[in-house]
């Protein structure tokens, strides 16, 4: 099974070609939770020519930029220092379903009019509302995560004028819960896009 680093990479690349406008001079990307390898880095390293990226991450995440990627690649560890106004794409990747109130996030997505939106390798339940749950990882370490209601999330985007124009779903292989059945759940990846105004 490929790793969600690879999953992430290869589904962000494609699309990457298929939403960058060449002729636009303000190009700015947002990843929210790019943790320690950031798509955008490898982003940087591969098209040959120089965007710029923010990635949103929690404090802890004390990433070494190569000097070379050092003015165009930036960790910003506050929402409010998140330019979602000039950004083109905004990628959750794996992330929204550890973010305690994602829909702040989402509001300024929406109220930027932000023309792509990318959510990779995230847990998705079939029930009507959101399943909030504590994730057990190894070494016993457990922290909060939540399975979103597809339905309600896609409703959402729905309302605010997006697009659902690409998704991918896929079995939850090793992950288990005691409550909810394995037909309950699902992984998703999913590409919305901002319809066009008439």
């Amino acid at each position: 099974m490929m790793s969600r680093l690879l999953i992430n990479l290869i589904f962000f690349l494609c699309f990457f070609a298929f939403t960058h406008e060449k002729n636009e001079d303000n190009n700015l990307f947002l990843e929210i939770g790019g943790g320690h390898l950031p798509i955008f880095l490898y982003i940087l390293k591969s098209i040959g020519q120089k965007y710029k990226f923010q990635i949103l991450e929690e404090q802890n995440f004390k990433v070494q930029i190569p000097q070379e990627y050092e003015d165009y690649l930036k960790y910003t560890y506050k929402l409010e220092d998140m330019k979602f106004k000039d950004s083109k794409v905004v990628i959750f990747s794996g992330s929204i379903q550890y973010i305690e109130n994602y829909m702040k996030i989402l509001e300024k997505i929406f109220s930027n009019k932000v023309k792509n939106v990318f959510i990779t390798e995230t847990m998705f339940t079939n029930k009507s509302e959101d399943t909030f749950v504590l994730q057990n990882n190894m070494l016993n370490v457990k922290f909060p995560n939540i399975f979103i209601s597809f339905k309600k999330f896609n409703k959402l985007f729905d309302e605010n004028n997006y697009e659902l124009v690409f998704q991918t779903k896929r079995k939850v292989g090793k992950y288990s819960h005691n409550i909810l059945n394995k037909g309950e759940f699902f992984v998703k990846d999913l590409v919305y896009k901002l319809k066009e105004q008439t």
